[in-house]
């Protein structure tokens, strides 16, 4: 936004939660010792806070501050700089996570290695975390993905258990639920076997499947040359 080359966020928050300010061309003063109006005003935005009491009202102010969508992201860009609080609707907070939660943990030597990563687990922010991926409870639940099933045969086939995938896809190398949308059965086969490289342009499915889990998937039914699918990376 253009008007933040000339207003930082620390200037626009320091200033509104401080209280006495004057911004571009506002001006503020206390009527009497239990009134007073707070006028903050830049090009493009204007926002008057009044408070009575003895007390200065911080919720009344703070809601105010939120309630002006300029003024809002420039608060959470602030408190994330100055106090690393982070928006859960934010980019930011991951890669805070990732970045500043926990101390580098080193490659060598290896007991530095172990106490290091023992200490961030351990962190309460890492550790829940690390329960809900194990549990795969959201937001690391399991993703199905829509695909096609295609069935080689001959030397190329896989056996039971296995698959073909694409080299370069998002299966490769990972143990996978395959589930038939139409009456939820499932296999679970290793995606270990390579098709190549897939180019998008010569006609591969996205999984190939032997003859056992096939009729597996598909019992009593002439299978097509492909056939719809539910891929899930476990």
């Amino acid at each position: 936004m253009g008007t933040m080359k000339h207003w930082s966020y620390p200037f626009f928050i320091g200033c509104a939660i401080g209280g006495a300010l004057v911004i571009a061309y506002g001006q503020f003063g206390p009527v009497n010792p239990t009134k007073a109006a707070w006028k903050i005003k830049a090009p493009g935005i204007s926002i008057i806070i009044n408070s009575e009491g003895e007390g200065l009202d911080y919720h009344a102010i703070l809601e105010a501050m939120f309630d002006n969508s300029f003024i809002k992201s420039a608060a959470i860009k602030w408190l994330g700089k100055e106090h690393n609080i982070y928006s859960l609707e934010e980019a930011e907070l991951g890669e805070a996570i990732e970045e500043s939660l926990c101390d580098e943990i080193p490659e060598k030597p290896f007991e530095e290695r172990l106490s290091k990563a023992k200490e961030c687990a351990k962190k309460p922010v890492a550790a829940k975390l690390r329960e809900l991926a194990n549990s795969h409870q959201p937001p690391f639940h399991f993703l199905g993905f829509k695909g096609d099933a295609g069935f080689p045969a001959g030397q190329g086939a896989p056996t039971k258990g296995h698959a073909n995938v694409c080299k370069n896809g998002p299966f490769y190398g990972k143990q996978l639920q395959v589930v038939n949308p139409k009456n939820n059965t499932l296999v679970e086969v290793n995606a270990s076997r390579s098709l190549g490289d897939c180019t998008g342009f010569g006609g591969r499915p996205d999984i190939q499947l032997g003859s056992h889990d096939a009729y597996t998937l598909f019992p009593g039914e002439s299978l097509d040359i492909t056939e719809e699918v539910i891929i899930i990376p476990l």
